[in-house]
């Protein structure tokens, strides 16, 4: 996710010289200096001396032990940010006492332009703390601002959502495949076709069951298609899906 973030800010014209990163792994971090041409720092601690913002990317089982070298080093008034799922505010806060601590889920179409980031800041971080962060992530995307108690929902769709999208995606290539078209063929068809979709529900405004309407005619090919979706009950199951994620980002909050 790392790499989304900085990959998609590079993409949009933003200027990565005053970034620096850090990553356990030499050879990832050299990769990553080598793919974005920046800076990196041989260790946590000082790489976030100086830093304004930090941003900690790393697992949610992996953010205790990360926690105490940020809260021996970074600045006062630094942001910090926190892009692991399950992990509360009032955790990161307990962490880092009277830190300025926001919590982000990006998801990867960051890379491409199109990620899809929620945040909600923590008890001191200002309206312009929570903009010029919003900045960074809005670069290469869009983002929602939400009260914390949704954010587990907000992931469920946004942060989990592309691995859902891929699998349709990949169902319909199989139908393609099927019925004779090549896995480059139906690939193309697919994924253009959820591209379009997407593009028309956002920049007509339009609601999916008026859109999805214009495409139905009676009788026709389409409602044919989606009664066997229905039959197979295919909004129960990404509504449960969806749920899950929820479930589980809870298990994660509660150790």
């Amino acid at each position: 996710m790392a790499e989304a973030i900085l990959t998609g800010l590079e993409k949009s014209g933003k200027d990565l010289k005053n970034v620096s990163v850090f990553d356990p792994n030499p050879r990832r971090l050299a990769e990553l200096e080598s793919l974005l041409g920046i800076s990196s720092v041989p260790d946590t601690p000082t790489g976030i001396q100086t830093a304004d913002i930090v941003i900690i990317a790393v697992k949610p089982q992996v953010l205790p032990n990360v926690l105490p070298e940020i809260a021996s080093a970074v600045k006062s008034n630094a942001v910090v940010v926190s892009i692991a799922a399950g992990i509360t505010l009032k955790v990161l806060e307990k962490a880092l006492p009277e830190q300025k601590v926001i919590r982000v889920m990006p998801n990867t179409p960051l890379m491409v332009g199109e990620g899809m980031s929620g945040l909600c800041k923590g008890t001191f971080v200002s309206e312009e703390d929570l903009a010029v962060v919003e900045e960074i992530f809005s670069a290469s995307g869009k983002t929602l601002i939400v009260k914390e108690n949704l954010i587990d929902a907000l992931s469920g769709i946004s942060g989990c959502g592309p691995a859902f999208m891929y699998l349709f995606i990949e169902a319909l290539m199989d139908a393609g495949v099927l019925n004779g078209l090549t896995r480059k063929e139906a690939c193309l068809l697919a994924a253009q076709t959820m591209l379009g979709s997407a593009r028309m529900v956002l920049e007509t405004g339009e609601e999916p069951a008026k859109l999805k309407g214009q495409v139905t005619s009676p009788g026709g090919t389409t409602i044919a298609g989606i009664k066997e979706l229905e039959k197979a009950a295919l909004r129960g199951a990404v509504m449960d899906a969806v749920t899950a994620t929820i479930q589980r980002s809870k298990e994660l909050e509660n150790g």
